[in-house]
């Protein structure tokens, strides 16, 4: 790098991180919406409530509305839980702009051709919520927990939604430990250092992610047990997935074949519990930031293919806009 780039860039970062946090702004609120399944047993009934109640703590802390369905008993008897899980969906597609988190915690099934999400009463389909959620007016953030869930990563895949499943496939039916291990991600979400990759005071979907398939893979070392369960996540709108092993921090580092735009950058500017540094950026510097963050991500991924001082003449233009953005704050 040129001297002239390489104190400009500094310059610029140190703008960028020395913007003041004293004008807190109010965010937009999130929903959850918490599917717990039927559990078939005593033992996985109280692990999912377990589950269930982190992400209602984790709501209450970040002051977003919470809704479970698979606990209470239902209001009327030809009532089920699909009704409700459907009616919570239509209901809340206009209570806010900000993102509708859907968690789903149980069990699921594939046949081959269909994967479903057991639910006391008639199960789900993957297909069913792709069409309760077709044209859904708010941004999705779909955490399926569920063996087997892999379809529904496949089937609702969506540009502007975060999917995230337990499973690389339909096939891997056993029953998941990656649940209980994003419940306590999300639960020590602003305490807990090593989920906060980036250090910036606040723990991202994707964060939550990479720090609960760590958890897996190192439990299931522990119990010298081959792993059945492998998450994906998706954000990018191409129903493929990736695994967590293309990450380094919280960076795609791998690239696939036919140079198909990387997932994670959506997935990483979405936060429950923001920092009070997120909640400085009115809703308006918060859109322009995650667009050039997006600039910058798919930027980093063309490196290898621009020249030293192409690559770095556009990544000024970058963090000048960023600069920009962060000095609004406080005026």
């Amino acid at each position: 790098m040129s001297p002239y780039y390489q104190s400009t860039i500094i310059t610029l970062l140190t703008l960028i991180g020395s913007f003041t946090n004293h004008h807190i702004q109010a965010v937009e609120r999130h929903d959850v919406l918490v599917v717990v399944g039927a559990a078939g047993d005593e033992l996985y009934g109280k692990r999912f409530l377990e589950w269930a109640n982190a992400w209602r703590s984790a709501s209450e802390r970040a002051k977003a509305t919470c809704h479970i369905v698979g606990l209470d008993q239902l209001n009327k008897p030809e009532d089920t839980d699909k009704d409700a899980l459907h009616r919570t969906i239509t209901t809340a597609a206009t209570t806010s702009s900000g993102p509708l988190w859907l968690v789903l915690i149980g069990h699921g099934t594939y046949d081959g051709r269909l994967a479903k999400f057991n639910l006391r009463g008639p199960d789900v389909a993957a297909g069913e919520l792709t069409e309760w959620l077709k044209d859904y007016p708010r941004p999705v953030v779909l955490l399926n927990t569920a063996p087997a869930s892999a379809p529904f990563l496949q089937a609702l895949s969506h540009p502007g939604r975060v999917i995230i499943t337990a499973t690389k496939s339909g096939n891997e039916g056993n029953a998941t430990r990656f649940g209980g291990f994003v419940a306590e991600a999300l639960g020590n979400a602003q305490t807990n250092a090593e989920a906060d990759l980036d250090h910036d005071g606040q723990v991202s979907v994707l964060e939550i992610f990479l720090s609960a398939v760590h958890a897996v893979e190192l439990s299931y070392k522990k119990d010298g047990l081959l792993a059945t369960e492998h998450p994906l996540i998706d954000d990018n709108g191409d129903g493929r997935g990736t695994r967590a092993d293309w990450f380094q921090g919280v960076w795609a580092t791998k690239t696939a074949a036919d140079k198909a735009t990387v997932d994670g950058i959506r997935a990483h500017q979405i936060h429950l519990l923001p920092s009070d540094a997120e909640r400085t950026l009115s809703d308006a510097d918060r859109k322009e930031r995650d667009v050039l963050e997006n600039e910058l991500a798919l930027l980093r991924a063309e490196k290898k293919t621009l020249s030293e001082e192409d690559y770095y003449r556009r990544l000024e233009i970058i963090m000048v806009k960023l600069a920009g953005v962060y000095g609004r704050v406080g005026k």
